[in-house]
């Protein structure tokens, strides 16, 4: 998956980890974006960040 975070940042191994085989573009941006949300928040593990992106928002 393509992923527009710094290659090697807690963030772009996150992106990279999110499955998003058969969802739509707008659903894989979405995904994304929460990701990078998640890593800026200050949430630092890779399996928690992929994890907290597939939650709906207001958790």
């Amino acid at each position: 998956m393509a992923c527009s975070v710094r290659p090697r940042s807690p963030c772009w191994h996150a992106c990279s980890k999110i499955e998003t085989d058969g969802q739509s573009l707008r659903r894989r941006e979405a995904l994304v974006s929460r990701a990078v949300a998640n890593c800026q928040a200050g949430i630092g593990d890779e399996e928690e960040l992929a994890s907290a992106s597939k939650l709906p928002l207001g958790r």
